[in-house]
């Protein structure tokens, strides 16, 4: 009887969690639906509001990573960019756009390796 309790217990808890989890996807995704508004993380004032995060960083200089503040619900992200890649199909510029420091300075990381590499393999041919 008590293990078959602590079972019905233990996926109980399983369930609430779970539960919670959807509940707190759903609601990230109501909060970033809800941002129309941008600004660098440092001043929210409506001198420095902008319409996309892009717009926040136009004179930054490009492969830096900076944090920027969302409307609505302000919450902090962070973004960089670079100038399209020599090997891009397109004119798009590269952009990092990410919850944390760390996961944005990884990707930059990463595209400006990869770019370092191809000019490499490049240079080696």
């Amino acid at each position: 009887m008590d293990t078959e309790a602590n079972l019905s217990r233990e996926l109980l808890h399983l369930d609430t969690i779970s539960l919670l989890t959807a509940d707190n996807e759903a609601l990230k995704k109501q909060i970033a639906a809800a941002s129309t508004w941008f600004w660098p993380e440092d001043d929210t004032s409506s001198e420095a509001c902008r319409d996309c995060p892009r717009e926040v960083f136009e004179d930054a200089p490009s492969g830096d990573i900076a944090p920027y503040s969302c409307g609505g619900v302000v919450y902090t992200r962070w973004y960089g960019w670079l100038p399209p890649s020599d090997d891009a199909d397109s004119d798009d510029e590269f952009e990092v756009d990410e919850p944390t420091e760390e996961l944005a300075e990884a990707k930059m990381q990463a595209e400006i390796d990869r770019r370092a590499a191809l000019a490499n393999e490049e240079a080696g041919q």
